[in-house]
């Protein structure tokens, strides 16, 4: 069962496009989305409501039930060539149906809560899932649904599903936490993959900065980059038989303090030590992930965290570049390494849409048809959570989301804290941890100090 934090959009910050705003014909919430149907389209409705898997529009159109319909999308990506090559084979499929996106990457918070100010609300949202929790009143209840949720890989609905066991978005895609780094400096240094062990990496660097000159491991902590080491500390709390749920319940309750969840903790900070050690800390500060990311591509650094998203944004500086992905190193046992992982999207349903039986075919097909999977992975560089993808050309993959699906069938992905963030008022534990590391890698805090900071970031009997 998850539990949203509510920090909105954390790497999607990657790409910049904005289209222009759109508008949605639909009811208020106390109106059915069958109410300006006919009597034998009014039962489709009810039924699709109730949850059974009814559509109002099949894959050839239903005549005049399909003349003349828009759809509205509001999602948090950019505009990509491989999403509209899918939305126009969704609307082939549909005569008479148009889909329009807008593409809010910057200010999605801002669109969607305009739009639901003027009665407009968009068919489908595809964002964030802790979206679902701002947005719940509005939404569609998709745990009803068997067939379609069948369609997900395993795990994926269980951590997007809230603690009332409502489903409020299918799953689009997910994203996983790691090691990033050039494969070619590495093997320059004698080294084909990263060491699954603290004093293996931290050995490891040493011999790339002995032999290549170059930074061997950099960590960005420039203010609107606060979230990756934030990102990175997961790992160090976080274990295989005690995954972010796990761990949430424990530190609500006050079982546990956040430092207390595994016996790695502490080696978060000898990986900041390691990072410092090349860099200072003062330095790494004033680094923000596009110029950590630039460092990669051209050779001037080896190692970054972030995660496997972070393909498109570094081959933009360098198309040649040989990258590869790992899990972290978080003790000395390499079997104890993790890749924190999560739904990254989820797209959810506007109950009250006027159209809401094809409404809800287009949310379907945005999250498990074969065309979709195909413009995750393709267009957007993250690993799809429906089974279609099984079935993708592993050539679609990139070396980095390649790395990410071997981490997951190794059994080193885990469910990231990060979703179970606290929500309450004036609650912010990843800008508070990534302050406390900030305040430890420029020598402000110890690494007591810092701990209790991370500790006491996170409240007791949160509900």
């Amino acid at each position: 069962m998850r539990k949203k934090f509510v920090t909105i959009v954390l790497f999607m910050g990657l790409t910049a496009s904005l289209m222009a705003g759109c508008g949605s014909s639909n009811t208020s919430s106390s109106e059915s989305p069958a109410d300006t149907t006919s009597s034998s389209e009014n039962t489709e409705a009810v039924n699709s409501q109730s949850g059974e898997n009814v559509s109002g529009i099949s894959a050839a159109g239903t005549g005049d039930s399909a003349a003349n319909v828009t759809l509205h999308v509001v999602d948090i990506n950019a505009d990509n060539d491989e999403y509209n090559k899918a939305i126009d084979a969704f609307e082939a499929a549909h005569p008479g149906v148009k889909v329009e996106t807008n593409h809010a990457v910057n200010d999605s918070q801002e669109v969607i809560s305009s739009l639901i100010a003027s009665n407009d609300i968009p068919d489908v949202i595809a964002a964030t899932p802790e979206y679902g929790d701002v947005y719940k009143e509005f939404l569609y209840d998709w745990k009803d649904d068997a067939d379609t949720l069948a369609q997900f890989k395993d795990g994926y609905v269980d951590s997007i599903t809230e603690k009332d066991g409502s489903v409020l978005g299918l799953p689009c895609s997910c994203i996983n936490v790691g090691l990033v780094y050039n494969k070619d400096i590495l093997k320059e240094a004698g080294y084909d993959e990263i060491p699954l062990t603290i004093s293996g990496f931290e050995q490891m660097c040493s011999d790339i900065s002995e032999k290549t000159g170059v930074v061997p491991f950099i960590v960005p902590f420039e203010t609107n980059s606060y979230f990756i080491s934030a990102q990175m500390l997961d790992a160090y709390i976080i274990t295989k038989d005690q995954p972010g749920s796990v761990c949430a319940d424990k530190f609500n309750s006050g079982e546990l303090k956040v430092s207390e969840a595994s016996g790695n903790f502490s080696n978060f900070w000898k990986m900041m030590d390691i990072a410092t050690k090349y860099t200072s800390g003062e330095t790494l500060l004033e680094y923000d992930w596009e110029y950590a990311c630039n460092l990669i591509a051209n050779g001037k650094a080896a190692i970054m965290t972030y995660g496997d998203w972070a393909y498109n944004p570094i081959t933009q500086f360098n198309a040649d570049i040989n990258l590869g992905f790992s899990s972290y190193p978080v003790s000395e046992n390499a079997d104890d390494s993790v890749t924190p992982t999560s739904v990254s999207q989820i797209a959810m349903l506007n109950k009250n849409s006027d159209n809401f039986d094809v409404a809800k075919e287009l949310a379907i097909f945005l999250t498990t048809s074969p065309e979709s999977a195909e413009y995750w992975v393709k267009g957007y560089g993250s690993v799809p959570c429906s089974k279609a993808a099984d079935d993708l050309d592993s050539s679609y993959f990139n070396p980095l989301l390649q790395q990410s699906s071997k981490n997951a069938t190794e059994g080193k992905c885990v469910d990231r804290l990060q979703n179970y963030y606290p929500t309450a008022s004036g609650v912010d534990f990843m800008k508070d941890a990534a302050d406390a590391i900030q305040g430890y890698v420029i020598g402000t805090y110890t690494s007591d100090e810092a701990t209790e900071v991370i500790d006491d970031a996170w409240p007791v009997s949160e509900s």
